[in-house]
């Protein structure tokens, strides 16, 4: 890790502290313009997710319908049925992201941005796992103050705030995706995503 990383990691409540623990869950409710966009009006509204810590993988449930969840884990994704029967998988999901755009739907295979999305509260302890490589870029300055791509190559800002601390670690529960223009400049208007964040349980 750069010493960046180290900043960010030590804040959020330190990297040995989050070592004791294998997976994380909470309650979202999601909105913004994105998930109509790609065909997905309603189906992540309000969700549980769970999430791996010592490996890579993650769920949703509900998905759509009570009925259904989503799962997610390295070169794999899957709806499932409540009993654990797959209903839908796509073996290797980032191969089908070639030529997407923003106004491309999501089927099965867009649906691993879904999933993607639970993992921008970990993304700071992520970048202690083994094999992962990070770059210092120059500081983001906006409003006299110094501070992702979110589909088809389009610049998006992805602001946080409200920190609450659950087992001495920090999580962000408001989440919020902006575009943003090439001269670095954020559209306010439309909200791209909205993601706000309750329940937080470790263990």
């Amino acid at each position: 890790m750069n010493s960046l990383a180290e900043l960010a990691i030590d804040a959020h409540g330190g990297l040995d502290r989050w070592k004791r623990f294998e997976k994380v869950s909470a309650h979202l409710v999601q909105g913004g313009v994105l998930w109509p966009v790609k065909g997905q009006t309603g189906t992540l509204d309000e969700t549980n997710v769970t999430v791996g810590l010592r490996s890579e993988w993650a769920s949703h449930s509900p998905f759509g319908v009570p009925s259904r969840r989503f799962r997610f884990a390295h070169g794999r994704v899957a709806i499932e049925a409540a009993d654990g029967t797959v209903l839908e998988e796509l073996r290797e999901p980032r191969e089908s992201f070639a030529g997407h755009t923003l106004q491309t739907p999501w089927t099965c295979s867009w649906r691993t941005s879904l999933a993607a999305r639970c993992g921008h509260t970990l993304t700071y302890f992520r970048l202690a796992w083994p094999g992962v490589v990070c770059e210092e870029l120059s500081s983001w300055n906006e409003n006299g103050e110094s501070d992702v791509e979110i589909a088809g190559g389009r610049l998006g800002a992805h602001y946080i705030d409200a920190y609450v601390e659950v087992s001495w670690i920090k999580f962000p529960t408001v989440h919020r995706t902006f575009a943003r223009q090439e001269d670095a400049s954020v559209n306010r208007e439309p909200l791209v995503v909205s993601i706000d964040i309750s329940n937080i349980q470790s263990s």
